[in-house]
């Protein structure tokens, strides 16, 4: 593949397609993610501590030596000193829509397969982790994907950037959940050249530095030790459910997000559209560097780890919510785009997909807005800056999405107005 030195028209409109979903996001003050204002208050206790601002540089310590939860609130803090702490917030997230598509078209181009079928992403962009708030989760899946494009480049050219590349890409995902580094780690195994020490060994070296920080985190923090006794805990210990109750949420726990049929209706389109395409692909056309069968073990083991996974584990929550959406988006490679005017009109339709995609974002994003917050600014204007307050949140669902948006939004005082809230994530 040579190098370009301008990106492709055909990433370029896959972007496109990306940004169209993301921008609802810039257009709204309130957003209906649940665990946002929780993020959002946290950073700005992290950043005020950095910058010596009171009372949270009198009250607050950081030690980042104490957890791996961390990727979020470092790239927050070095942006919340050229903007405010809810821009900060909303750059990474959108950075996450936009790097879930670019990341995924590089690896699909690594694999040898068509890059278009990025634009598949695009409609579970929106999907219930993000909702509810999970944005360390979200965030390592693009540098998931990108992490494995250069693993697979390693392997092909055998050169000195990917693999530098690599060690950089498997501390950012670390540090970003420990579960997508899982799920990286299974697939960068899977990836591997096992019939050649010496090949093997060059593999796996950029991970070294990854390797000590993972050894680091699971034996000598607190954290680590809580996650590596929730592992190997009994299956007594967990509250496993049945196999076709697990069937049966598979899609709710990943997709879920309106309250109307509005997303059953893009999944359901993202479905035939995909299987669709594959069908009239012809086969033999072009030969993957990764064979179908070796990548489908990676969304096998997802599936494996939802099925065999609890819900909750003391402060861990969501465990095996999180294993659908990562099985869906690593299945994404294994299917194929025709070519010619078939594969012009699977791009076209995508692209379809991916507007009525961002019209049904805004819509409910609107909506929300306009008829569930209400007049939140003139609450917040009500308090005085810089107290304690306690959050009564007796009402915490919405109208419009399934999860809980409101259920933190008491932090949001913290990030208007300074003080202290009731709730958030310092206590990392």
């Amino acid at each position: 593949m040579r190098p370009r030195s301008l990106p492709s028209p055909t990433l370029l409109l896959c972007l496109a397609c990306a940004a169209v979903v993301a921008a609802p996001l810039c257009l709204h003050r309130w957003l209906p993610i649940q665990d946002l204002p929780q993020h959002l208050a946290t950073l700005r206790v992290v950043h005020d501590v950095h910058a010596g601002a009171a009372p949270a540089a009198d009250v607050y310590v950081t030690h980042l030596g104490s957890t791996q939860y961390l990727l979020f609130y470092i790239v927050g803090d070095l942006l919340s000193y050229v903007v405010d702490v809810r821009t900060a917030g909303l750059l990474i997230t959108t950075s996450y829509m936009l790097g879930t598509v670019a990341a995924l078209y590089a690896l699909l181009r690594s694999l040898g397969r068509d890059p278009r079928l990025c634009l598949l992403v695009v409609p579970l962009l929106t999907n219930t982790q993000l909702l509810i708030g999970l944005l360390q989760f979200v965030i390592g899946i693009p540098l998931m994907l990108y992490g494995w494009s250069l693993a697979v480049e390693t392997l092909r050219a055998g050169r000195r950037a990917p693999a530098i590349g690599l060690a950089i890409l498997s501390l950012l995902v670390f540090y970003s959940h420990v579960v997508v580094f899982g799920v990286f780690g299974i697939g960068l195994a899977i990836l591997a050249p096992w019939r050649s020490l010496r090949h093997l060994i060059r593999y796996w070296l950029p991970l070294v530095p990854a390797g000590i920080a993972v050894v680091y985190w699971a034996f000598f923090t607190a954290s680590g030790d809580f996650v590596r006794s929730a592992i190997t805990s009994g299956t007594e210990n967990k509250d496993l459910w049945p196999f076709w109750g697990s069937c049966r949420a598979m899609y709710e726990l990943a997709f879920d997000t309106y309250r109307d049929s509005a997303d059953e209706k893009l999944f359901a389109m993202f479905v035939v559209t995909a299987v669709s395409l594959t069908v009239l692909a012809r086969r033999g056309s072009g030969r993957p560097v990764v064979s179908t069968a070796r990548w489908l073990l990676i969304p096998l083991a997802c599936a494996v780890m939802y099925f065999r996974s609890e819900g909750t584990n003391g402060f861990l929550g969501h465990i095996r919510d999180r294993f659908v959406l990562l099985g869906v988006v690593t299945l994404l490679p294994t299917f194929r785009m025709p070519r010619g005017l078939l594969g012009h009109l699977g791009t076209a339709a995508m692209v379809v997909i991916s507007g009525l995609t961002a019209e049904t974002f805004q819509w409910h994003l609107s909506h929300f807005e306009r008829e569930d917050v209400g007049d939140f600014d003139a609450a917040l204007e009500h308090l005085p800056t810089g107290h304690r307050v306690a959050g009564l949140i007796f009402q915490s669902e919405a109208k419009y999405f399934a999860q809980n948006p409101f259920l933190h939004y008491a932090s949001y005082y913290l990030v208007e107005r300074g003080g202290e809230v009731n709730f958030s994530f310092a206590g990392y």
